[in-house]
């Protein structure tokens, strides 16, 4: 083995375990074989010995070859038959999504009206917290944020609520799977508007009944069929074309909530 001294490649002990390593795996070094010495090995490769040694002490601790005192050391008995070698496996391309002309979907942001100078600036006021970025924050996120979000739903959705109130996760899936495990009902789990399927997933895995309900109207009859006590909804995107759901709808999805104790999950 010639050894590698470019400094892109992998540190030398490195290369040294592995080739070893393969040596031992292929069987072309037998259980009991003895390895050369670390001077020796060191000579043969003009390097050190502290570079063998760390290479000899890596495959030592992996089970792959023993140290015995005074004598050198010796490849393992182990069984390597059973190992499957790594084989190329076909595998489906994905597809990349053509880029829209316009793009009006609600949920995404215009890169072109975002702020980055300010958001850069933010950013670089946190990153100076030195002591809460060593330290795990809040389980329910962090405090400032949710602060700031009572005041942002109390002025812009008319919701009155407490910082305490609030959870801030790494995503709607993320938070579902907690809803799931609070929720003390099995009842069926509806889903209005668009079909959110990565929702009704999490869902039915944690072992809900989920029903696709499609446009909710005024006459909300249908529901007295399924009687359900969750119902997900997406008032702001209630079609691909970024519709929203009718004020007189949303009354009346209150009004049904309210009577038969359903919870009510806005997207």
């Amino acid at each position: 083995m010639k050894s590698n001294t470019n400094v892109e490649s992998l540190p030398l002990y490195i290369e040294i375990y592995n080739h070893y390593k393969d040596l031992i795996v292929s069987g072309k070094l037998k259980p009991g074989a003895k390895l050369p010495s670390i001077r020796k090995c060191a000579l043969e490769r003009m390097i050190s010995r502290t570079t063998v040694e760390a290479a000899y002490l890596q495959l030592s601790a992996e089970g792959y070859i023993i140290s015995k005192p005074g004598s050198g050391f010796y490849v393992c008995e182990v069984n390597y038959s059973d190992i499957q070698k790594p084989t190329k496996k076909k595998y489906t391309k994905v597809v990349n999504k053509k880029k829209p002309s316009y793009d009006f979907v609600s949920y995404s942001v215009d890169s072109k009206s975002f702020d980055f100078d300010l958001w850069s600036r933010y950013i670089k006021s946190a990153l100076r917290n030195k002591e809460r970025l060593l330290h795990y924050g809040d389980t329910k996120g962090e405090y400032d944020l949710r602060l700031a979000i009572t005041h942002y739903v109390s002025e812009h959705r008319g919701v009155i609520c407490e910082p305490e109130q609030i959870v801030v996760g790494a995503g709607v899936q993320s938070l579902l799977n907690i809803l799931c495990s609070l929720i003390k009902t099995s009842s069926p789990v509806v889903f209005t508007g668009v079909d959110f399927v990565k929702g009704r997933v999490v869902f039915r895995d944690r072992g809900f009944k989920t029903i696709f309900y499609g446009n909710l109207t005024n006459d909300l009859s249908d529901f007295e069929k399924i009687s359900p006590k969750i119902i997900y909804t997406s008032p702001s995107h209630t079609t691909p074309w970024g519709d929203v759901m009718p004020i007189k709808t949303r009354l009346s999805l209150l009004s049904y909530a309210k009577s038969h104790g359903c919870l009510i999950i806005e997207d």
